[in-house]
């Protein structure tokens, strides 16, 4: 499979076309050509990676490679670790809290987690 073959697999999975991407990304339909031929910027790469998830390896190699944390040799934090992450964020100021809180929810969104729904059990 070619690196534009997964870029139109995943955009599939998506919902979406390439062409629709290319759009999504304010890149000109000539840059389909190109990513045809295997030439991706860095910019194109980013894009790709912040709308699907996607590593770079996947993309251009078919293979996925370990994580940074996992190839650096750091461990994610435990769950120890998490209540302490919270604790620091709740000691900052209000303006910073709506920032990390509109940056998680972003985050957790990209990665298919529907915060709303959840934010709803919890407030039961």
């Amino acid at each position: 499979m070619t690196p534009y073959e997964r870029l139109k697999s995943i955009c599939e999975r998506h919902g979406t076309t390439v062409t629709k991407f290319c759009g999504e990304i304010k890149k000109s339909k000539g840059n389909l050509a190109t990513w045809k031929k295997g030439n991706f910027s860095a910019s194109d790469l980013k894009a790709l990676h912040e709308r699907f998830g996607v590593s770079t390896d996947w993309l251009l190699f078919g293979y996925e490679s370990l994580p940074d944390y996992e190839r650096h040799g750091v461990n994610l934090p435990s769950e120890y670790g998490l209540v302490k992450i919270v604790g620091i964020c709740s000691a900052t100021e209000t303006q910073n809290k709506q920032e990390f809180y509109e940056e998680l929810v972003n985050m957790l969104e990209k990665k298919g987690v529907n915060v709303t729904e959840i934010s709803k059990l919890e407030d039961k």
